[in-house]
């Protein structure tokens, strides 16, 4: 996921839609490669990140 450059955090409500998006992507991203993690090296990698 390649995201663009820009401000992360703004005072525009305006944005919050484009935010949640951003936000979004970037759990989806990290969510697969925690799942990629426990396919490869089981569970214990990353229980202290994530509740399973």
């Amino acid at each position: 996921m390649e995201l663009e450059d820009g401000v992360v955090y703004q005072d525009d409500p305006g944005t919050s839609a484009m935010m949640s998006e951003r936000v979004s992507g970037l759990a989806n991203s990290i969510y697969r490669e925690f799942e990629r993690l426990i396919g490869k090296y089981d569970e214990d990698v990353v229980k202290e990140l994530m509740p399973l």
